[in-house]
């Protein structure tokens, strides 16, 4: 399964090509045809992916379970160039929220790609319906990212008192957090199912 936009295709990587990417990025980009970027992934990242694998061992298995736990490239199609990835945290939890982390290569930052792939990716999610609430965490100083999530609908999540004054304790300097939470609702279910989000 692939989703194309217009610049891009975005692909969800099987077991064998998320082993083969973790292994060797060059290797997955000449076998796949794609430009060799000199790119060598960082080890955390590696070891995270490879914690997903072996953690989740029944979803590799089956259809489409994998696409909520594996990594998917953002290829450019006309450079043939991986230019980012994103992932979820996998199954959505009991409100139906999917978490997703997001990366553009920086030679690539600033041309609109993330809008125009998570675009097209809550248009896949509302047919597909794997999650019914995207949410994602945001540097507060990341004003492209910020643009591109307003663009898109996402709303900040708001903190009710108890976990402000959480906040609080935490952040010993007593400024906002770094980060903000937001989200947007891909698809509706009961008024019921629902209440902690503004539709």
């Amino acid at each position: 399964m692939e989703i194309n936009t217009q610049r891009l295709l975005l692909k969800p990587l099987n077991k064998k090509e998320l082993e083969l990417y973790i292994d060797s990025r060059e290797r997955f980009e000449k076998e796949k045809n794609l430009k060799v970027s000199g790119v060598i992934l960082n080890e955390d990242c590696c070891e995270e992916l490879r914690e997903i694998i072996s953690s989740n061992p029944n979803v590799w298995a089956k259809s489409d379970d994998f696409l909520l736990y594996t990594l998917w490239l953002l290829i450019d199609r006309e450079s043939k160039s991986i230019i980012g990835q994103f992932w979820f945290n996998g199954k959505p939890n009991t409100n139906g929220e999917v978490e997703m982390f997001f990366s553009i290569e920086k030679a690539y930052r600033k041309k609109g790609y993330s809008t125009e792939s998570v675009s097209k990716l809550i248009e896949w999610a509302r047919h597909f319906k794997p999650f019914r609430v995207l949410t994602v965490e945001v540097s507060d100083h990341n004003n492209a990212a910020l643009a591109s999530l307003k663009k898109l609908g996402f709303k900040k999540f708001d903190y009710d008192s108890e976990t402000a004054l959480l906040l609080d304790e935490l952040d010993s300097a007593s400024e906002s957090p770094s980060f903000s939470k937001y989200y947007i609702v891909v698809y509706s279910a009961k008024i019921d199912d629902v209440s902690d989000f503004e539709v």
